[in-house]
C-alpha cells in the first residue's frame, strides 16, 4: 500500500468512525426525548385542571392591571399639568444580516443535491415497487428538497452519503462525492449539532427531575402543591373582578 491510498484508508476509517458515533448519538437523542417528552406528558394530564386554572387566573390578572394602568392615565390626563409624552419618529427596524453569497458553495450544493436526487426519486423507481419503497423515496426526497432550499451544505453532504447512500443500491465508489475533508467537516458538524441538543434535554428540569428522584411521580405530587397555591394567590389577587 502506498502513501496516497494509506492517507485515503485512514480518512475512510475516520468518516465510518464519525458516521458510527453519530448514529449512537442519533439513537441516544431519541431515547431521551421519548423519555422527557412521556415524562412532560404525564405531568400536563394529571395536573391539566390546575394548569387550565392557572392560565385562565393569570389572563384575568393580566387584564386587571392593563384596566389599572389605563385609570391612572385617565386620571393624569385630567390633571392641570398633565403634559402628552412627546411623539418620536418611530426608528427603522435595523437591518437583517444577509448570509453572504458563496458560488463555490452553490455550485457544490447544487451539484450533490443534482447527484443525490437521481438515487431517490420515486420517478426513478420501477411502479411494480411495494407501497413501502416507493413511500421511502417520496420521503427521503421530500427531505432533501428541505435541504437543498435551507442551503445548508454540510447537512446535504451529511444526508446524502449517510442516508441516501444507505437507502440505494448505488456503490460510494460509483457517485462524484464531495472529498474527505468536506465529509469530514459535515459529520463533525452534525455530531456537534446532536452532542448540543443532547445537553439541552439533559440540562432540562424534567430530565433532572426523572434521574434524581427515586420516584418521579413525587415531584408531580409537589407541584400539584405549587399550582394549587398559585391558584389561592391569584383568586385572590383577581377576586373583584369575578
Amino acid at each position: 500500500m502506498n502513501k496516497l491510498q494509506k492517507t485515503q484508508s485512514l480518512s475512510e476509517d475516520v468518516i465510518q468512525q464519525l458516521q458510527f458515533e453519530i448514529e449512537e448519538l442519533e439513537k441516544k437523542l431519541q431515547q431521551i426525548g421519548a423519555e422527557v417528552w412521556r415524562f412532560e406528558t404525564l405531568i400536563r394530564r394529571q395536573l391539566s385542571s390546575e394548569i387550565d386554572q392557572i392560565e385562565e387566573l393569570s389572563d384575568l390578572h393580566k387584564q386587571h392591571k392593563k384596566e389599572k394602568k389605563n385609570k391612572r392615565l385617565e386620571q393624569k390626563k385630567r390633571g392641570k399639568n398633565y403634559k402628552p409624552p412627546s411623539q418620536f419618529p418611530q426608528a427603522n427596524p435595523p437591518s437583517l444580516t444577509v448570509k453572504k453569497f458563496d458560488p463555490v458553495n452553490q455550485k457544490e450544493l447544487k451539484r450533490i443535491y443534482k447527484e443525490a436526487v437521481v438515487q431517490v426519486h420515486p420517478d426513478k423507481i420501477s411502479h411494480n415497487s411495494e407501497l413501502d419503497q416507493l413511500q421511502n423515496a417520496s420521503d427521503l426526497t421530500a427531505r432533501l428538497n428541505n435541504i437543498y432550499k435551507s442551503g445548508d451544505l454540510d447537512e446535504l453532504v451529511y444526508f446524502y452519503h449517510h442516508i441516501i447512500l444507505k437507502n440505494s443500491s448505488v456503490k460510494v465508489s460509483e457517485v462524484n462525492a464531495p472529498d474527505d475533508q468536506l465529509r469530514k467537516d459535515s459529520l463533525q458538524k452534525k455530531k456537534g449539532r446532536l452532542l448540543a441538543e443532547i445537553d439541552q434535554f439533559q440540562n432540562s428540569y424534567s430530565y433532572q427531575v426523572l434521574h434524581t428522584y427515586k420516584d418521579p411521580t413525587d415531584f408531580i405530587n409537589e407541584l400539584q402543591l405549587q399550582f394549587v397555591e398559585k391558584i389561592k394567590q391569584l383568586e385572590k389577587r383577581t377576586r373583584k373582578m369575578r
